[in-house]
């Protein structure tokens, strides 16, 4: 079963970095901002959503095998690199495993692409919808912590669709602290003349009816 749900986070966040490689994670009311069309939509589901999904298949069979293990297990390195940045002793660690492997909930990741200058920076919004059991809070101050020990530097404030929105920078891009409400966790990234588009994709993933929901064996895990 343990090994089950640490195949399936791999096989989640392995779709989620696909489309945020390079960008990384406000409590408080989330701002609103006109809805920006993106170009890609990925939706996935949490890590035991995998699980419920792929338990049944030849698939689960396949990954539990010494040759599925040299698939995912590479892939699993920093997701264990991550929680231990996160985490500041076992009991910790312990919590944040289990938040993250026992997650159920929607991914979704919306992008627009610089046509411009296809190996630049794009504008990204990231949501994780609520799934009745996870502690979204504990999932905000998690991201919150891994952006403080990663990115350098402190927040600063940005204006951002009308709304003063805690950010941190990488270069000339920027990311938001987690911006956590009853239903969903949300954070937006790229250049920061972009960050108004950004929240734009988040407003239009709010606005967009879900996919992907309920995981049941059979089921979809991951849409494009």
């Amino acid at each position: 079963m343990q090994m089950r749900k640490r195949v399936a986070a791999s096989l989640m966040l392995a779709t989620a970095w696909f489309m945020a490689d390079h960008l990384q994670a406000q409590g408080g009311a989330q701002a609103r901002a006109q809805a920006t069309t993106p170009h890609i939509i990925l939706e996935t589901v949490g890590p035991d959503g995998w699980r419920t999904r792929l338990g049944p298949t030849n698939v689960a069979t396949m990954l539990a095998s010494n040759q599925g293990r040299a698939i995912w297990r590479p892939r699993l390195a920093p997701v264990l690199e991550m929680l231990n940045i996160i985490a500041d002793d076992e009991e910790g660690l312990a919590a944040a495993r289990d938040r993250i492997l026992n997650y159920t909930g929607t991914i979704r990741i919306a992008a627009t692409l610089n046509s411009e200058d296809p190996s630049g920076s794009n504008a990204v919004a990231i949501v994780l919808e609520g799934d009745g059991q996870t502690d979204l809070n504990a999932v905000g101050a998690d991201i919150r912590a891994l952006m403080e020990r990663s990115i350098p530097g402190g927040y600063t404030e940005l204006d951002v669709a009308g709304h003063k929105i805690k950010v941190r920078s990488l270069g000339s891009d920027a990311i938001s602290a987690p911006m956590i409400t009853q239903q969903r966790v949300s954070l937006i990234a790229g250049p920061q003349e972009d960050m108004d588009r950004a929240m734009g994709l988040a407003t239009h993933l709010h606005n967009r009816p879900r996919t992907i929901d309920k995981p049941r064996p059979g089921s979809p895990a991951l849409r494009i």
